[in-house]
């Protein structure tokens, strides 16, 4: 499942940053997601056009924290892969 970024109004920023985001099917119906840059950061929605919205504002929100402590992340910094295992028969 992918998603792509038309639609999404621009930043009135220098630059914009890309993050990871793992998004999940939740078993009530709907979708979750997590940022794997920003711990803990994680928004949910019934369509995936509003976890979209809803993830964006997450990591807004999670930024701001960020640079009122004098940080700042590491988008990127995470790495993903896929694995193929044998499941039991």
């Amino acid at each position: 499942m992918a998603l792509s970024n038309a639609g999404v109004p621009k930043a009135n920023h220098d630059h914009d940053e890309t993050f990871t985001v793992a998004i999940y099917e939740a078993e009530e119906g709907g979708y979750w997601a997590e940022v794997l840059e920003l711990p803990g950061c994680a928004s949910q929605g019934e369509s995936l056009d509003e976890l979209r919205a809803n993830i964006i504002d997450a990591i807004g929100a999670v930024l701001e924290v960020y640079a009122e402590d004098g940080e700042r992340p590491r988008p990127g910094a995470v790495s993903t892969m896929s694995v193929r295992v044998p499941l039991p028969a």
